[in-house]
């Protein structure tokens, strides 16, 4: 499943997730991924996780959380595809 790490660094896999997804080592592709191979369950569980993902309810409060006025930490990349 490791073999070809430049897959996950494809739009179709992780490559979306980087700002720049060509200077993601392949250690830290390893250690990503690895924990979620470590058992069938655990890569069934990733899969529903990410079948799940819907950042329509982060788009839905985003004037909301603009007007936040509680000390809070919210940490986006500079081009974030999943939350905005």
């Amino acid at each position: 499943m490791f073999d070809d790490k430049a897959n996950y660094r494809s739009p179709d896999a992780l490559g979306v997730a980087y700002e720049r997804p060509e200077d993601v080592s392949d250690t830290d592709i390893e250690t990503y991924l690895r924990p979620h191979l470590r058992s069938e369950q655990r890569t069934r569980d990733l899969e529903r996780f990410l079948a799940a993902f819907d950042n329509s309810h982060t788009i839905a409060i985003e004037s909301q959380l603009r007007k936040l006025q509680a000390p809070t930490l919210i940490v986006w990349a500079t081009d974030d595809v999943y939350s905005r």
